[in-house]
This record gives structure tokens, C-alpha cells and sequence, in this order.
């Protein structure tokens, strides 16, 4: 058993495998179009990469001299493996906005008023009510711990081919949101609704006028400077986030009451989008087919017999 499991932790799964393909793509997507870019990078940028570099070979003599047990291994690898992810993939969704293609945010309004969506109307009503604008904030910055706690969970329960398909599965959501923002690009609801500034009042909402101000700034050539320890969201359509609460949900699928739990609470995430994410309906369920899509093809990656 303990050759099985030391076999899986170096060669790794399909999905580990699909995922560390992605990143190498998106890299390689980075570092072409980077030099015909505005963005700039500072030498601090050099010294994040250094930590991340040396984590791993840390982490490696850590492993040779104290002999981690093979749920600690697997854990740390797919946390690397995000971390990894996380780096290439916000500096690809920088250079999805920078391509210069008219914003379609008349398309998304438009959208959401067939829907029946009132943008302005619904966040002002969160934002107006004691209990609700507090509540939104929260289930908007629940999800990635909930994505960290099914990692944690399964690996410790030995799935480690359930952790390696939520790796996976968050990753390629991710390329196919940054993707399709970078074909039909908007501001989303924040952006293109809110026109006075005195809109939000006192009240503290995620992506606010500084999250516009970048969106523009990167469309206008003006560039910026990109810090991998503060990166900014400027995916509006389709929501990231969206896609992320439904991969969670999947990731907690057979939990018994644990599993009901977490669909309400995403269910809940979903509903503060427009509110502290700023997104359009339409953004969320877009997000929401995107993370479908991600999970299917994660899926059908996978060797048959592998779904532990």
C-alpha cells in the first residue's frame, strides 16, 4: 500500500497530471505575451518567486529527514500546486484584458433586464439592510476556505485522487473564465452601472472604483505594475467566484448532512456575486456553466476506476 501511495505522490494522478499540464501552458502563454504588454514587473516579484522555489526544495529535505505521513505529502503538493496556479493565472487574466476588444457590457445589461435582474436595485437593497450586507460579505469570502478544507478533508481520508480532481477542476475553471473574459470583456455591474460615486456610501464592498480603475488602465495601455502577493480580479463575465462555489459543492458531493451544509452556503455566495463581486446575473450563471464544463472535462480525464 505505502509503494502505491509513494508511486501516486511523485508520478501523480491523471488529474495531477492534467493540472500541471495547464500551468506549464498558461506559462508559456505568460511569457509570450508578456513582451508585446504594458505590464511591468518589480524586483520584488523576483524575491516572491524565490520563496516559492525554495518552499519546494524546503519542503523536499523536510520530507527526506522527518518522512511525512502520505496525507501531509499529498496536502502540501496540491497546495503547491495552486499556489503555482495562482501566480500564471492572474498575470494570464492581465493580459486577457489588455487584448483590446470592445467591452459588451450592453450585452450582459441587456441580458440580465430580459431576466428580469434589477443590478442597482438588488445591491442597494443588501446594502441598505443591517443583517444582509454584513451576511453577503462573509459567504463572499467563504468559498476558497471551503475549497481548502476539501482538500484537507480528502486527503487525510486517503482520497487523494478527490483532492488531485478539485486541484484540477479549480484550475481549468479557471483558464476557461480567463479565456472567455478575454473574448467577450466587460466591466460587469459595478463598472457599468454605478456612475456616482457616492453609490456604496460608507458601506465596504470587495470589488469597488479601484477595481475599475485598474479594468481601465490595463484596457487604455496605460499598464501596470504586477505584484504576484497582491493581484487584482478582473474577471466579470463569466464569474470565477460562481464557478468556484459550484467545483466546492461537487467537491463535498457524498458528505451526508456536511454536503447539504456547503450547498447552502454556496448557494448563498452565489447571491451576494452582484453585491460584493460586483458581477451581472448573467456573470454568475455563465460562471456557474464554466465550472460545469471544468468539472465534466476533469472527469473524463480521469483513468476509468479512479473515482474514489
Amino acid at each position: 500500500m505505502a509503494t502505491e501511495i509513494d508511486q501516486l505522490m511523485w508520478t501523480g494522478s491523471p488529474a495531477r497530471r492534467f493540472s500541471l499540464s495547464m500551468i506549464a501552458a498558461v506559462l508559456v502563454a505568460d511569457l509570450v505575451g508578456l513582451p508585446f504588454s504594458a505590464l511591468t514587473f518589480g524586483a520584488a516579484n523576483l524575491a516572491v518567486v524565490a520563496v516559492i522555489v525554495g518552499l519546494f526544495f524546503v519542503a523536499g529535505r523536510l520530507q527526506r529527514r522527518y518522512e511525512f505521513s502520505p496525507a501531509a505529502r499529498h496536502f502540501a503538493v496540491e497546495v503547491y500546486i495552486l499556489v503555482l496556479f495562482g501566480a500564471v493565472g492572474f498575470v494570464f487574466s492581465y493580459l486577457a484584458i489588455e487584448n483590446g476588444l470592445a467591452v459588451r457590457d450592453d450585452w450582459f445589461a441587456a441580458f440580465d433586464r430580459r431576466l428580469g435582474f434589477d443590478w442597482q436595485g438588488y445591491t442597494a437593497f443588501v446594502l441598505q439592510d443591517d443583517w444582509l450586507r454584513p451576511m453577503s460579505l462573509v459567504l463572499y469570502v467563504i468559498t476558497p476556505p471551503l475549497v481548502g478544507v476539501a482538500l484537507f478533508r480528502d486527503c487525510y481520508a486517503a482520497r487523494f485522487d478527490r483532492a488531485s480532481e478539485i486541484v484540477a477542476t479549480v484550475a481549468l475553471c479557471g483558464i476557461l473564465c480567463v479565456l472567455l473574459s478575454g473574448i467577450v470583456p466587460s466591466v460587469g455591474g459595478s463598472g457599468y452601472f454605478v456612475t456616482d460615486p457616492g453609490f456604496y456610501g460608507d458601506h465596504f464592498v470587495v470589488f469597488d472604483d479601484a477595481y475599475k480603475r485598474t479594468f481601465f488602465e490595463l484596457r487604455d495601455g496605460t499598464g501596470m505594475e504586477v505584484f504576484l502577493l497582491k493581484p487584482v480580479a478582473l474577471i466579470a463575465f463569466p464569474s470565477y467566484h460562481a464557478g468556484l462555489s459550484l467545483l466546492v459543492v461537487m467537491a463535498f458531493r457524498g458528505s451526508g448532512a456536511i454536503g447539504w451544509i456547503v450547498l447552502a452556503l454556496n448557494i448563498g455566495t452565489l447571491l451576494s456575486l452582484p453585491v460584493q463581486g460586483g458581477h451581472y446575473l448573467s456573470d454568475v450563471l455563465g460562471g456557474l456553466l464554466v465550472g460545469a464544463a471544468a468539472f465534466w472535462a476533469v472527469r473524463r480525464v480521469k483513468l476509468p476506476g479512479t473515482f474514489v
